[in-house]
């Protein structure tokens, strides 16, 4: 407990500079921030805008993964899990919103060891992925 405070304002410091390196990207969504919460920032999830990307979240995970960005993917919806599924027979179209969001979320590294060189890894990483995607997208709009 004695370590909690420096911790999370380490990841605070990680999120506000992804935050700040992701701004100008309209592939993707950041977390909103409150000014009258203080975030733990246990996560930083990106919400991939997949209409302006040509490929989809799992694309988007392998393009960082061979960048040597590693993420994990949070929050399946209950009604997603094989229990739920099996027990009620709950389907992606019985909660589409929440089949929806899921399928477009992605959570970069953030840890409080996370170094700056790394975090500066992870932010190149995510922007050429955009950029790559973006210009792809745009050349399909544009021969059609």
């Amino acid at each position: 407990l004695r370590r909690a405070l420096a911790l999370r304002q380490r990841r605070e410091q990680l999120a506000e500079r992804y935050r700040e390196s992701f701004s100008d990207l309209s592939e993707v969504e950041l977390p909103p921030v409150r000014a009258d919460r203080i975030h733990s920032w246990h996560l930083f999830p990106l919400r991939l805008r997949t209409e302006r990307l040509v490929i989809d979240r799992n694309g988007f995970i392998d393009a960082l993964k061979a960048r040597g960005i590693g993420t994990s993917v949070h929050w399946r919806p209950l009604h997603l899990h094989p229990y739920y599924e099996t027990s009620f027979g709950w389907r992606p179209g019985d909660l589409p919103v929440a089949s929806a969001v899921w399928q477009r979320l992605v959570s970069l590294p953030l840890s409080p060891t996370l170094t700056a060189a790394e975090a500066d890894l992870v932010v190149q990483a995510v922007r050429e992925v955009c950029a790559f995607s973006s210009r792809r997208v745009e050349s399909r709009r544009l021969a059609a």
